[in-house]
């Protein structure tokens, strides 16, 4: 598992909608380039997996920042 830095998207881009299915983890190359139309992401996917896999990319981030501080 790879460490680093992750950008926390949302995929409808209203930052009001926090919902699961609605947030995802992203590098912040990957962020910057979704951001500025560069790459395309499926913004209506609905899955368990994605949800999971936000999840854990929250507790990593929180790991993380509180591992640095």
């Amino acid at each position: 598992m790879s460490v680093g830095i992750w950008d926390y998207d949302h995929k409808d881009w209203n930052r009001g909608n926090n919902r699961v299915f609605n947030c995802q983890v992203l590098c912040p190359i990957c962020h910057a380039k979704k951001s500025r139309g560069l790459i395309k992401c499926e913004a209506h996917r609905r899955s368990k997996s994605v949800g999971l896999s936000v999840v854990v990319g929250i507790i990593l981030i929180i790991i993380l920042y509180s591992n640095s501080v």
